[in-house]
């Protein structure tokens, strides 16, 4: 057999063993996979895996995917597989409880009656037929969560989505979540008789219902109900002492609260007048607990609020093309602003927090107390009336004076807490007593019922786990998600996330709060994050220089446009001066031009050397490396 048949022959065995690898890697490897991300973002997370195996019931996810109708669109396509990869990802978790089906219904089949019927909606993709792109969770006694559409651009959801449905349909009894609020934060109907409608509905509710069974408390509560496992207090301004006894006796007795007071909570509308706009910018709009804090071993600083002007949100002048300044009151808190120990606030990446007061520890407080958000030490504590009648950025930056203090924003109080109200319950007589408890003719104290201390708990039989934020309006829509009309609302913080976090860890779950923080997770380019500050910078600079020299050109070609007595006369000379200032706005405008294309150079250059390193340098340093193997393993079998 000659050299050149034997080559032939080779090439053809090597050719079949290529092709019969693939096969076998397809058939043998199927489910395995190498994640080399560094936040593993393509492997279910321990709260994920935790979940699905807690699974003891059968659940049915039915992804509906039109195939035939994204074979055109790459994006779609390829997203399809992910969101079919990461559903057998859950399948092996549970061990078989979760059943994945991979449904492609063509028109006018069974498949899309089955879509229909289940509550999805077809989207047109410029054709007549329906695409459909939605996942049908459903468990045995029938309940059904739905994903309408899957979307590629929010792929950091994707496994918070999977995760929480399939959490819901395992554990269909949700936890009760008892709101207590002074704020309209439930909307309110159209008004026939002013003609208005009212305040619309927070949507942070529907984040927490999402998880939640959610039930309105009163006010005036004279005793939180048993079933209600987790109390939200949200703005607790002018409560009675029956009320403030209620919230005390439902903590000592092992009751979770996470509580939010404010020392200027925009979202009151307290003293609202709209023939008085002075009435509500005079209104006291603070809430505090006091008596319980006190408790607690915790306090609000009365009437002081945090700013920081590391963190501080830009806001916009009050006219067009104004130019925005930071606003030092209005917080951007970030990572290096959250304790990374504590379940809740770990892999939170941005909450917008606006006016928030400040927390402490009391002195001898026989609680822990544990900063979950805190301000950075470029910052200093402002007084409530600095921004009660004005909140202009512009002053509020030229008065501020850094105290190198970090501020607590939001801490967790835990610990056993003896009561505020060492007496037992309230008295009827004392509802309206001053808050040390003097009261009645001859300064004697307020008769008390033989029956106060009937069922009262006097200290807590365990530690105690209470979140205390120092802040309400950052639960208002404004502050953390953004309206795109027709296009609905995304958000632009965490501050649900926060929210829910809390509630979740509190009622005893930590699994689902590691799975939102992966599905918020992004990893920036530094670098080019970098080089944009830079050219930004660089640019804005250079722009001003234009902007004045474009505004001294348009000035003098005024003057010399000027009409005199109504006629206008040009001169040779004026003539010539307009022909070089015409030539000036012209090359000015270049300039600009140039300025902006050089802004965006650096970054196509790195842009371009990163290409080079994957399409040329890495290929060729990989053959390179199989060459010298080669070489070294023919020299070794030669010898």
């Amino acid at each position: 057999m000659g050299k050149g048949t034997t080559a032939l022959l080779g090439a053809g065995i090597g050719l079949v063993l290529f092709f019969a690898v693939n096969m076998v890697s397809i058939l043998t490897l199927r489910g395995f996979r190498l994640d080399m991300t560094q936040e593993k973002l393509f492997t279910l997370s321990d709260g994920s895996k935790n979940i699905a195996a807690q699974v003891d019931e059968p659940i049915r996810l039915r992804f509906y995917f039109s195939r035939d109708q994204a074979s055109d669109i790459p994006d779609l396509l390829s997203y399809g597989q992910r969101v079919t990869e990461m559903l057998e990802e859950y399948g092996h978790a549970s061990d078989g409880m979760i059943e994945v089906e991979v449904v492609e219904p063509e028109p006018f089949s069974e498949e899309e009656a089955s879509a229909v019927e289940d509550g999805l909606v077809g989207t047109s993709l410029g054709g007549l037929d329906k695409f459909y792109y939605g996942l049908v969770a459903s468990n045995a006694v029938g309940d059904k969560e739905l994903i309408p559409f899957f979307n590629p651009n929010e792929d950091r959801f994707l496994e918070y989505e999977i995760t929480r449905i399939v959490r819901t349909l395992s554990n269909p009894e949700r936890k009760v979540i008892g709101l207590m609020t002074s704020l309209p934060m439930e909307g309110a109907p159209f008004n026939p008789m002013t003609g208005q409608r009212g305040p619309a509905r927070w949507k942070i509710l529907d984040q927490i219902e999402g998880l939640f069974e959610t039930r309105t408390i009163a006010m005036d509560v004279e005793e939180i109900p048993d079933d209600v496992e987790v109390l939200m207090v949200v703005h607790p301004k002018g409560l009675s002492e029956s009320a403030l006894y209620a919230i005390d006796q439902y903590v000592v007795g092992g009751g979770k609260a996470l509580v939010m007071v404010d020392p200027f909570c925009q979202a009151d509308t307290s003293g609202m007048d709209p023939s008085n706009p002075m009435a509500s910018m005079s209104a006291d709009r603070s809430s505090t607990l006091p008596k319980v804090f006190a408790a607690w071993g915790i306090e609000l600083v009365k009437g002081r609020i945090a700013a920081d002007r590391e963190n501080a949100l830009p806001m916009g002048g009050r006219y067009p093309g104004e130019e925005s300044w930071p606003m030092v009151v209005w917080l951007g808190l970030r990572e290096d602003n959250f304790d990374s120990d504590d379940a809740v606030t770990t892999a939170l990446m941005q909450l917008n927090v606006p006016t928030p007061g400040i927390l402490r520890a009391l002195p001898e407080a026989g609680t822990t107390f544990t900063p979950l958000m805190f301000t950075s030490e470029d910052s200093m504590d402002m007084d409530v009336a600095s921004i009660q009648f004005q909140q202009q950025p512009k002053e509020l930056l030229a008065s501020f004076v850094p105290r190198k203090e970090s501020y607590t924003v939001a801490a967790r109080v835990s610990g056993v807490v003896r009561t505020a109200f060492p007496n037992g319950k309230p008295a009827e007589e004392e509802l309206f007593a001053p808050e040390n408890g003097d009261g009645g003719e001859d300064g004697e104290e307020a008769a008390e019922p033989d029956d106060s201390l009937a069922g009262h708990l006097a200290e807590s039989a365990g530690p105690v786990n209470v979140i205390v934020v120092a802040d309400c309006d950052f639960l208002a829509d404004g502050f953390w998600m953004q309206d795109y009309g027709i296009f609905g609302h995304r958000k632009i913080a965490g501050n649900a996330d926060f929210v829910v976090n809390a509630l979740e860890n509190l009622g005893g779950g930590d699994d689902l709060i590691s799975v939102r923080g992966r599905g918020e997770y992004a990893r920036p380019f530094d670098r080019v994050e970098e080089i944009r500050r830079e050219a930004d910078e660089k640019y804005l600079n250079q722009e001003k220089l234009f902007e004045q020299e474009q505004s001294d050109t348009e000035t003098r070609i005024n003057e010399l446009l000027r009409q005199e007595d109504g006629a206008l006369i040009i001169t040779p000379e004026i003539e010539a001066e307009l022909a070089d200032l015409y030539e000036k706005k012209a090359d000015n405008i270049r300039k600009q031009r140039d300025a902006l294309h050089e802004r965006d150079r650096d970054i196509e250059r790195l842009g371009f050397i990163l290409k080079l390193l994957h399409i040329v340098v890495l290929p060729l340093v990989i053959a390179g490396a199989a060459v010298a193997l080669g070489i070294v393993r023919y020299t070794k079998r030669k010898k």
